[in-house]
């Protein structure tokens, strides 16, 4: 590693320690404003020299939804892989499986803000549908509890502003505040106009509270996306 000036320059090499023989290198140059993004392309080129069982988008991927367990991330996309095979054949035995994949990645890295977020919304999306638990009267207080405590974590955990204003969001539904959950909403896609996911929240939310006014503008921009 080499510092000249505003720039940093990176030689990475990958040796056989059996021959000595090199493998492959590389040479990086950047600003030195950009050392994070160095650092991320110089992981992800070695990725992609090992041969890495990871393919390196989902690499890329990881660090985008801010955990850098590659454990933890394994068990976020098993959870959302079990909630979309789930819903596809109406099994409630696969949400349950979902739901403690989601468990272990937020055991595997409690800062993962993203996998608190999403297995809150699971907890929302299964309520009084085939995936709840009609015999026990009790399971409803048992899944909004587990909702509150999922995104407050997540609230915590955010790894920026915009993030939080999300699960900040989430956190008024859980109280019926659709309104200002609906603020905030706002606020997020004006900073993250391309998040598809969220105008359908924002469709459905509007639709709630009787924003027809934002009903028609959050149809608009799922078109156009």
């Amino acid at each position: 590693v080499r510092t000249e000036g505003d720039r940093i320059r990176v030689m990475a090499r990958l040796t056989d320690t059996r021959t000595g023989r090199e493998i492959w290198s590389e040479r990086f140059d950047r600003p030195a404003k950009d050392i994070i993004d160095l650092q991320e392309d110089v992981a992800f080129a070695i990725v992609r020299a090992l041969g890495s069982v990871m393919d390196p988008e989902r690499l890329r991927e990881m660090t985008r939804i801010g955990t850098r367990s590659v454990d933890a991330y394994r068990a976020w996309r098993k959870g959302r892989e079990l909630v979309e095979r789930a819903v596809t054949n109406s099994d409630p035995a696969l949400m349950d499986e979902a739901r403690a994949s989601y468990a272990r990645a937020q055991q595997l890295d409690p800062r993962f803000a993203r996998a608190h977020w999403e297995a809150a919304y699971m907890e929302l999306m299964t309520a009084n549908t085939i995936y709840a638990d009609t015999s026990d009267p009790a399971s409803d207080k048992r899944r909004r509890a587990r909702y509150i405590a999922n995104v407050e974590a997540a609230i915590d955990a955010a790894p920026t502003e915009t993030d939080r204003l999300l699960y900040r969001a989430a956190r008024e539904v859980a109280d019926l505040n659709y309104r200002e959950s609906i603020r905030l909403l706002q606020q997020y896609l004006a900073q993250r106009p391309r998040d598809e996911d969220i105008w359908y929240s924002l469709l459905e939310q509007a639709r709630i509270a009787e924003r027809y006014d934002l009903v028609e503008q959050a149809i608009g921009r799922i078109v156009e996306l």
